[in-house]
């Protein structure tokens, strides 16, 4: 439920699966290995069942010859971007930013979540890029705590708070955003305290992200920071980051230092379901020679900011 919004009910999983509260776990495995399957069949790319059939062919006709994936060294090359793509990064930055920026100024109880979107979209597409790097999230209230949630269609009411985790697509190259932001315009005192702790942790991760660090450097980093300002960390969930590229979730290996020319999107997050407070606050940042520079800057996120927006 955390991830795309509530699942199906206990009745739906009965009608799909066949099962009923009597079956025993053998038959349930089975009928959960039937339904995997069919579904995987219905979605299997035919592309790939052919690639692999003419490999298969190749390494019979030529059994001396080794054949790898080249997918792993292509990622790899992927991992650190041309000057030409980071100029098309940064541009997409300021795009997407004023997108979300517009979006927090469209904000208003009473209006919906899909118009928050539109907002965006608006900017992105009036400057040049092809459409969002990924479904928009733009949850409100509950739907704050949904990591994942695509609807935007509920209605804003006085006192929520908004997510919005946005970018546009430009020239292929995507960007990824988050704000939080008070519907009202001004938070409430619980409310505060959670996006204080978003806020001083995505600080400080953005302090650790440097040549040569390591993701141990960054987690350490920010566990002392947290220790030393007295930070909770209950209730926060997901990474703090991921590669961005031609993918908002691009690929490549893990890796062992970070490096100048690396791509990454920098989001912690903090979720509490019983109080309808999710507070995400994410930038894409660049590495740079001594540090990294924050693409998404332009897209307030400091308290003062978000309330006089």
């Amino acid at each position: 439920d955390e991830y795309i919004g509530r699942s199906l009910a206990r009745s739906g999983l009965t009608l799909h699966l066949r099962l009923s509260p009597a079956d025993t776990i053998d038959n349930a495995r089975y009928e959960t290995l039937i339904f995997t399957a069919r579904k995987a069949r219905l979605h299997y790319n035919d592309q790939i069942s052919l690639d692999n059939h003419r490999i298969l062919k190749l390494r019979e006709r030529y059994p001396g010859v080794e054949f790898k994936d080249i997918a792993p060294s292509i990622d790899a090359m992927r991992v650190i971007k041309s000057p030409e793509e980071i100029e098309v990064m940064r541009r997409n930055g300021r795009i997407s930013a004023e997108g979300v920026k517009q979006a927090m100024l469209a904000t208003r109880p009473g209006g919906y979540e899909y118009e928050i979107e539109a907002a965006a979209m608006h900017v992105v597409l009036k400057n040049g890029a092809s459409g969002a790097a990924y479904p928009p999230i733009v949850g409100s209230g509950p739907n704050t705590c949904i990591l994942h949630y695509e609807k935007n269609d509920r209605r804003v009411e006085d006192g929520d708070l908004v997510l919005m985790d946005f970018g546009g697509l430009l020239d292929y190259m995507c960007m990824d955003i988050s704000r939080t932001w008070p519907a009202s315009g001004k938070f409430t005192k619980e409310q505060r305290e959670v996006y204080e702790i978003a806020l001083e942790i995505q600080k400080a991760c953005i302090e650790a992200y440097r040549p040569g660090a390591t993701n141990e450097d960054v987690q350490k980093h920010v566990a002392e920071v947290m220790k030393k300002k007295g930070l909770d960390s209950r209730g926060q969930r997901g990474g703090f980051g991921h590669y961005v590229g031609l993918c908002t979730h691009d690929v490549g290996p893990r890796a062992e230092k970070l490096q100048e020319g690396m791509v990454f999107a920098i989001e912690p997050g903090f979720y509490y379901p019983d109080k309808n407070i999710g507070v995400r606050i994410e930038d894409t940042v660049l590495i740079t020679k001594d540090g990294c520079e924050v693409l998404s800057k332009d897209v307030p996120k400091e308290i003062d900011e978000v309330e006089k927006l």
